[in-house]
């Protein structure tokens, strides 16, 4: 809220897929419609939300609806079988999906997800499913008054399940503050930071700098995957500071024929 009321007007998130670019002011408003809408369908405080959806502004956008109203992010790889997929949604209890259009194929049948109640899609909405931008314009962007405290349950992760089944990792919103905490203090983020996101936002990896950068009041700007041509155009054009990368990503960029240009 204090970039909201200080910076309203500075470039919040660049969606390089969508070509959207949104400030501080415009990207709270439509969290604020999206928690709102979100109400109205009786999602409420302590309900988990499973977002099956790759890098976007509306990723992020959901990530903070649901932290505003003390809902639980369920992160869902895009990239699972449909059965997989049901063993999270069922494992986190989830009582909403939030799916992109494309991957309804991977969407388990309503039978085998028991717990969920009702489905939004990104994208062109099938019967029997909300319109994601039909929910935000149809609802008013003021502040929803929900208290939420730091001991609050605020994502349920998955571990890879390398071992045997993945196992649900809960963190509470004093462990996303502490994680914050710690890496502004190592990693010095100011406010003129533009991070770059290559990694899926259904990972752990990703958030934290998505939170710090916006708590700094920084810029993020989106890519819906890791290419490297994408990844060196965006450094380029958006002029790129800071990009939270794993090596193999490095390796690939290092590697790319036209990494002079």
């Amino acid at each position: 809220m204090r970039n909201v009321r200080n910076n309203s007007r500075k470039t919040a998130v660049v969606c390089r897929e969508t070509h959207t670019s949104l400030t501080y002011g415009e990207f709270n408003s439509r969290v604020n419609s999206l928690l709102n809408g979100l109400h109205d369908l009786e999602v409420k405080k302590g309900d988990r939300v499973a977002v099956l959806y790759h890098n976007c502004h509306r990723y992020a956008e959901l990530f903070f609806a649901l932290m505003k109203g003390g809902m639980v992010l369920v992160p869902i790889d895009f990239r699972l079988k449909d059965r997989e997929i049901s063993f999270l949604i069922n494992n986190s209890q989830a009582s909403m999906v939030v799916v992109g259009e494309d991957y309804i194929g991977v969407l388990p049948s309503p039978v085998d997800i028991p717990t969920v109640r009702s489905f939004i899609c990104i994208g062109k909405a099938p019967e029997g499913m909300e319109d994601y931008e039909y929910l935000i314009s149809s609802h008013p962007p003021q502040e929803p008054q929900v208290a939420v405290e730091e001991k609050d349950l605020a994502t349920l992760y998955h571990t890879s399940g390398t071992t045997g089944v993945p196992k649900g990792v809960m963190m509470t919103h004093k462990n996303l503050i502490s994680i914050a905490t710690n890496t502004l203090i190592a990693f010095r983020v100011t406010p003129d930071d533009i991070t770059l996101h290559t990694s899926p936002f259904s990972h752990m990896a990703p958030i934290w700098p998505l939170l710090i950068h916006f708590y700094m009041g920084g810029s993020n700007v989106l890519l819906k995957k890791f290419d490297p041509q994408g990844v060196l155009e965006a450094i380029e054009e958006e002029r790129i500071t800071t990009w939270n990368s794993v090596p193999v990503m490095i390796i690939q960029l290092l590697n790319y024929p036209d990494i002079h240009r």
